[in-house]
């Protein structure tokens, strides 16, 4: 399976007749911090991704075809879900050590001191 961010819609006036009425997306590969790697054509698989959201793609033919049930589909590549985020080892262990290692700002939050208490005045 491969992450990736949908980057574009690809318009198709004739084309084979497996993939009318789908929906065919160019995605941009990357890796778990999200550096791209290269791009791909991908067929929307029910999920229906947009431009700019990140998704999961299976990118091997039998898997793809196996998802749309159908054994002679033209198809390597088909988006299989929408990711909400990526937790990694390195994530969950900020987020055991505190907000101020998790990337948070550290700022007390809105109506309090930093001591936990309403500010005075």
């Amino acid at each position: 399976m491969i992450l990736g961010t949908v980057r574009g819609n690809i318009v198709s006036t004739i084309n084979h007749p497996f993939y009318g009425g789908r929906k065919m997306l160019v995605v941009e590969r990357e890796d778990f911090a999200g550096k791209p790697s290269g791009y791909l054509i991908a067929v929307d698989g029910g999920v229906n991704a947009g431009v700019g959201e990140r998704v999961l793609v299976i990118d091997e033919g039998n898997s793809a075809r196996q998802v749309v049930a159908d054994p002679k589909a033209p198809l390597r590549s088909i988006i299989v879900g929408i990711v909400d985020r990526v937790d990694t080892e390195e994530r969950a262990e900020a987020g055991r050590r505190g907000p101020a290692a998790s990337g948070s700002s550290g700022r007390p939050r809105r109506g309090r001191t930093s001591s936990g208490r309403r500010p005075s005045g």
